[in-house]
């Protein structure tokens, strides 16, 4: 059996650089981590980052695979869209999961309550509830 694979949305990855949660210990120290170019973006474009902050957040998406937007992906975001209405970006995000046959990582309640085949959501404990 491979090791559990993970999609880390910008919510998980933008908490645990802020420390409001702790992802690896989230996802357990064996799981591989990546994140959709989505999340990617939306993690480096947040509004007021500081060079120190682009650089961790760098640091952090470098221990895992930014996975790109492929065929795949992008066909499963469009039939994911039009019955669910998420924002295109979280349906590339939720297809990058299902495609990739691994969970996502999230804290945005929109993830929560969606239900799809194939798509695992997972909450990402902040450090008030892990404790």
């Amino acid at each position: 059996m491979g090791k559990p694979l993970f999609v880390l949305d910008s919510s998980a990855i933008i908490g645990h650089l802020n420390r409001e949660m702790d992802v690896d210990a989230c996802i357990g120290p064996d799981a591989v981590r990546c994140t959709s170019v989505v999340g990617f973006m939306e993690t480096l474009a947040k509004p007021g980052i500081t060079a120190a902050q682009e650089a961790e957040a760098r640091r952090f998406l470098s221990g895992g695979e930014v996975i790109d937007l492929t065929p795949a992906i992008r066909d499963e975001a469009i039939i994911i869209r039009r019955p669910c209405k998420l924002k295109l970006p979280d349906a590339i995000i939720a297809a990058t999961a299902v495609i990739l046959n691994a969970s996502l990582l999230s804290n945005d309640d929109h993830f929560h309550t969606l239900i799809w085949p194939g798509l695992s959501v997972r909450r990402a404990n902040t450090m008030s509830n892990a404790k």
